[in-house]
């Protein structure tokens, strides 16, 4: 190789390290511009994402504070629905007792074969029943005396008009005999009933169908 030849390569190779010199300080300069601008962006970043979670937080925060007072509400709800379900019961149970206290005596189809079925046994037993000259009382005194004959047991009845002082309620007086036991007990589940022993009774039971008495 002579010298033109040892020269004409030198120029190329001062050619190609300008050139490469130039790409080195491109990707120098590219590496730092492009790193400012992710670190740049990534601070951005980081900072939209704590703002998101810090939104998010707030808003889990709030619906918390939402839900619990959902709940409580909905307990307050069911506490007032059960005061209000308490205290209709109450009512109810308090007009039943009125209408209790005012509903006329009666023995029901059920009570009469009941006390049919208890007394039955005792056929033949006499018993004097004194009946008031009053609609409700004379109704009662009525449906005691069908039961009575229903079971084959002897009644008389007496009729009586004011009684002075008021008699209230139904008075049996009863002997110590098996028939004025059963009596005695079949009629203790009767409304207003007021059971009493007399040993020395001949008949099986005395009866009083008295007023109502009042409420």
């Amino acid at each position: 190789m002579n010298k033109d030849d040892l020269e004409a390569s030198l120029r190329v190779l001062d050619i190609l390290l300008i050139v490469f010199g130039l790409f080195v300080a491109v990707g120098v300069t590219g590496e730092s511009v492009f790193g400012f601008m992710h670190w740049r962006k990534s601070n951005q970043l980081r900072r939209i994402q704590s703002a998101e979670n810090l939104a998010q937080e707030r808003e889990i925060e709030r619906l918390n504070k939402e839900s619990e007072s959902i709940r409580l509400d909905t307990a307050k709800a069911v506490e007032r629905a059960a005061n209000a379900e308490r205290e209709a019961e109450k009512e109810r149970l308090a007009r039943i007792m009125i209408e209790e206290r005012l509903a006329a005596r009666r023995i029901s189809p059920e009570q009469h074969r009941e006390l049919v079925a208890v007394l039955n046994p005792y056929r033949g037993s006499s018993v004097e029943l004194e009946k008031l000259g009053d609609l409700e009382a004379g109704r009662f005194a009525d449906d005691i005396v069908l039961a009575l004959k229903d079971s084959g047991w002897n009644v008389v009845v007496s009729l009586s008009g004011i009684v002075s002082p008021p008699v209230y309620g139904l008075h049996c007086a009863v002997n110590e005999s098996p028939a004025g036991k059963a009596l005695g007990a079949a009629f203790r589940r009767l409304p207003t009933a007021q059971v009493n022993s007399l040993p020395r009774l001949p008949i099986s039971a005395q009866i009083i169908v008295g007023l109502k008495p009042p409420p």
